[in-house]
């Protein structure tokens, strides 16, 4: 509660209020997050559809087990993701975080923008077993995309590593 109230600029007596509000909103969500932590702090392992373990007796804290099957099983559907872009065709430049930059002719953007998105939401439905989609969203960033306080550098030596000189971008 009291990062909370920071990051709102309340009392923390507000923040305690908004996590009960959410507790009693999403108590299915909460029922299940909880009991994960129960068998995490009981000794059962944590283990995600595809298999990856936390062994909890390594991880006491109560915010890893609660976030590990998520951001894990996020993980396993950037992963079979990525698989999936690259047996369409589509050129994946990199992950950022849980997205992926890719690279299309301005003639197919939106084409390729829209079969990414289709198959971002495959991924997430097979890791899922077709319990859930996730949806998937897309931002398109006309010509080269850099962040050009931060990210020149970065970007000059991504396309120098997949062989792009022709791509680097001089100030």
């Amino acid at each position: 509660p009291q990062t909370l109230a920071a990051r709102i600029g309340q009392q923390t007596i507000h923040a305690k209020e908004l996590q009960k509000e959410h507790r009693r909103t999403y108590r299915e969500l909460w029922t299940w997050s909880d009991a994960v932590v129960e068998s995490g702090l009981s000794g059962v392992p944590l283990v995600t559809g595809f298999g990856w373990p936390l062994r909890a007796h390594m991880f006491n804290k109560e915010r890893t087990l609660r976030n590990f099957l998520i951001q894990a099983s996020a993980a396993d559907m950037m992963r079979v993701a990525a698989c999936l872009l690259v047996e369409a065709g589509i050129r994946v430049l990199c992950p950022v975080h849980d997205a992926f930059l890719i690279e299309a002719d301005a003639a197919d953007a939106d084409r390729t923008v829209a079969i990414t998105e289709q198959i971002m939401e495959e991924a997430s439905r097979i890791v899922l077993r077709d319990r859930v989609t996730v949806r998937a969203e897309s931002k398109v960033f006309p010509g080269r995309y850099y962040d050009e306080g931060r990210g020149l550098e970065f970007w000059n030596k991504s396309m120098e590593t997949v062989g792009r000189s022709d791509a680097k971008i001089e100030v």
